[in-house]
């Protein structure tokens, strides 16, 4: 009996050696097409206006979202172990990226500016200069949504290994374009501490039968938004690597394209982010990088 359970045990590992360690080469050379669906892995890096600097804990640094792309090409085995492809590839890929933050800032200079743009003469900035205490302030959360769209359509040409009769791996490169558009959702949420002094007790009350709008600086407030970036295109050399399982004419593969080149893009949003009809002005640029990881199938004609 337990010769046959070692005889039955050899008899499998002889069959698992056969498929997988054989010379054998299961890779097909001819005209291919495929479809791939994964994972985008955006990153940025941002610079920022020296009068913007302070957004850049508020914007999220990375995202994560979804990816769809087609190819169509040729590959040629040029030995039982070696072999190349050259191909023409398209990827849609959409990330996400969310972040909250919070943030302290003085109330004074705030609210003197504020003042100021409801009294030109300056009286009401200058009582209220004196009628708040340093100590005031404005706390903000602001909760901001990102949504980056990236096209990358390039040119490829990868060298492939056979491991075994139907493992493989691939390692290549490709050089295209990257198109990209994007766009800030925020919502941010102020709520200030006022802290008056004698002087501000008496005099900003007898101002605000004049100027009801004062009231808003001892009020939370909510402001809603869009930080927009303009379409960019770059240039696109992605290296692609990964592994292949070759099932003859059928081929699924796991793999990664890895951008060597970043692309920038404007970000333009409004000048004051507490006035809703605020003029829109630039920010700075982030510069962007895609990476996807993927699973494929092809088929070889």
């Amino acid at each position: 009996m337990k010769k046959e359970k070692s005889l039955l045990v050899l008899l499998g590992v002889g069959v698992v050696s056969s498929l997988f360690f054989s010379s054998a080469v299961y890779a097909k050379s001819g005209v291919f097409v495929g479809i791939n669906a994964g994972l985008p892995i955006t990153s940025t890096d941002y610079e920022l206006k020296p009068n913007y600097q302070h957004f850049k804990d508020q914007l999220p640094t990375s995202g994560i979202g979804y990816s769809l792309g087609a190819e169509i090409g040729y590959k040629q085995e040029l030995s039982k172990r070696f072999g190349v492809r050259v191909y023409a590839s398209y990827n849609f890929s959409q990330s996400y990226g969310k972040k909250k933050s919070s943030e302290t800032d003085p109330l004074l200079p705030l609210a003197v500016a504020f003042a100021n743009k409801l009294d030109s003469t300056g009286t009401l900035g200058t009582l209220t200069s004196s009628g708040l205490e340093s100590k005031s302030s404005v706390k903000t959360d602001t909760n901001l949504n990102a949504t980056l769209t990236n096209h990358l359509a390039a040119a490829n040409i990868d060298f492939t290994f056979n491991a075994t009769r139907y493992l493989g791996f691939f390692l290549g490169m490709g050089i295209g374009a990257d198109f990209y558009s994007g766009a800030y959702q925020y919502d941010a949420h102020a709520t200030p501490s006022v802290f008056l002094t004698s002087l501000g007790q008496t005099g900003l009350a007898a101002f605000a039968s004049a100027y009801p709008q004062l009231k808003t600086l001892q009020e939370p407030s909510e402001h809603k938004g869009s930080i927009n970036g303009a379409t960019a295109v770059g240039l696109a050399l992605p290296l692609n690597v990964g592994v292949n399982l070759d099932l003859g004419s059928s081929t699924i593969s796991l793999g990664a394209k890895i951008p060597l080149l970043a692309t920038t893009m404007n970000i333009q949003g409004p000048s004051d982010q507490s006035e809703d009809n605020s003029p829109s002005t630039s920010y700075g640029a982030i510069n962007l990088k895609n990476y996807i990881l993927q699973a494929g199938y092809s088929y070889t004609f």
